[in-house]
C-alpha cells in the first residue's frame, strides 16, 4: 500500500472518530462504512457502526454488527452490548448465555468475562 493510500484511510478513520465525538453520526457512519469497504479496521468499524445503530434505536442492526466483531479490544465490549440488548428485552437467559459462550470460546478472556457476568447477575438482583 502506498503511503498516500494509508494516509487517506487514516484520515477517513479520524473523521469517523471525530463524527462520533461531535455527534455527527452521518459522518461517522460514512467513515466507518468506507473503512469496511476497503477492509480496514473491521472490528473497530463494526463496533462503532453498531454503537451508532444503538443510538438510533435500530437494535436488530446493532446486534448484527456487534456479532461481526471478532477480536480484542472490541470483542468483549461488543459481546457485553449484545448481552445488554438481550437483557433490556427481558431475555436474561440469552444475555448470560452470550457471555458464557464467549468465556468458553476464548478461555483467555474468561476472567474478564466473569466481571461482566457478575455485573449482569447484580443487575438481575442475584
Amino acid at each position: 500500500m502506498a503511503l498516500g493510500d494509508h494516509f487517506v484511510k487514516e484520515v477517513r478513520r479520524l473523521r469517523a472518530l471525530v463524527g462520533l465525538e461531535t455527534g455527527d453520526m452521518r459522518a461517522a457512519w460514512e467513515g466507518y462504512g468506507g473503512l469496511l469497504k476497503e477492509g480496514e479496521h473491521p472490528d473497530e468499524s463494526f463496533f462503532y457502526l453498531a454503537q451508532i445503530a444503538m443510538k438510533q434505536q435500530r437494535f436488530d442492526q446493532a446486534l448484527q454488527l456487534f456479532a461481526r466483531v471478532q477480536e480484542a479490544p472490541y470483542l468483549l465490549p461488543a459481546q457485553d452490548a449484545m448481552s445488554r440488548i438481550a437483557e433490556a428485552s427481558g431475555d436474561t437467559q440469552s444475555a448470560m448465555k452470550l457471555l458464557n459462550d464467549l468465556a468458553q470460546r476464548r478461555p483467555r478472556m474468561a476472567f474478564d468475562v466473569a466481571r461482566y457476568r457478575a455485573a449482569l447477575l447484580q443487575r438481575m438482583g442475584k
